[in-house]
């Protein structure tokens, strides 16, 4: 994901903090593992979600001083949203 021409700043800045970097793995995992049960418009659903938050997280945290603590904060927020779609019990 950190390779090509077309990475925008702020997905360069978070190819560049290992923090934001593993919190987008980690995101990116929960969109997997959401997926694997879902059907084909289920799926396609989570894809707009997941499309329309990443907008969402290209607006609110353009690259500036600060980006990096806004991208902890939508991270966890959308990481705590999903790992309650995948385990309801779960709290984190």
């Amino acid at each position: 994901k950190c390779s090509g021409d077309k990475l925008t700043e702020l997905e360069i800045a978070i190819c560049w903090d290992q923090e934001s970097s593993n919190l987008d793995r980690e995101l990116m995992q929960l969109y997997v593992d959401l997926g694997k049960n879902l059907s084909e418009s289920e799926k396609k659903k989570l894809d707009k979600e997941q499309t329309t938050w990443i907008k969402k997280r290209n607006k609110e945290c353009s690259v500036y001083k600060w980006h990096y603590e806004c991208l902890k904060k939508l991270y966890m927020k959308q990481i705590t949203s999903l790992t309650r779609r995948i385990r309801p019990n779960i709290k984190k």
